[in-house]
């Protein structure tokens, strides 16, 4: 079992989410989130008013999520794997029926810069998984300076 102030903070969470007025939640870790990246199974008992998708998924309302907390390598930061090889271990996990794929950062070219100047955050194995698997909805965060919403381009996958 996770113990003292990593326990109460999930619990604290999972009563956030109990009061969200939503008949699904589907939680996907991130950067900080080391107890959920040690101890995934003890924050799982402890989530109960959500679904947690850590290179899993899910059906809702005839809807297929899959959800993965990778980004690409950060030191001492929760699920932070290498470019290439590594994290397209984890995108080649996602099924061609995926409707909406939840993961904690973007995508190459797509909102992944903090300011305009900025270099690109990237992954481009995920925008290559993206391409393949061409979710309905992909859902992401991360790069706080990369918030918004964006219409994909339509296109031959890669």
């Amino acid at each position: 079992m996770a113990s003292g102030r990593a326990t109460e903070e999930i619990n604290d969470f999972d009563d956030l989410l109990c009061d969200l007025p939503y008949k699904h939640k589907v939680v996907v870790a991130g950067n900080q989130d080391l107890l959920f990246e040690s101890k995934p199974e003890q924050v799982k008992e402890h989530l109960s008013n959500a679904v947690y998708l850590q290179d899993s998924g899910v059906t809702l309302e005839r809807l297929n999520f899959w959800g993965c907390p990778v980004t690409p390598f950060l030191p001492y930061m929760a699920f932070a794997v290498e470019r290439g090889a590594a994290s397209k271990r984890h995108w080649d996990k996602i099924p061609q029926t995926t409707d909406v794929l939840i993961t904690h950062g973007p995508p190459f070219g797509i909102l992944d810069k903090e300011d305009i100047v900025a270099s690109h955050m990237r992954c481009e194995q995920l925008g290559r998984a993206v391409q393949r698997v061409r979710p309905k909805l992909h859902v992401f965060g991360h790069v706080h300076g990369g918030y918004g919403a964006r219409r994909a381009q339509t296109g031959p996958a890669l």
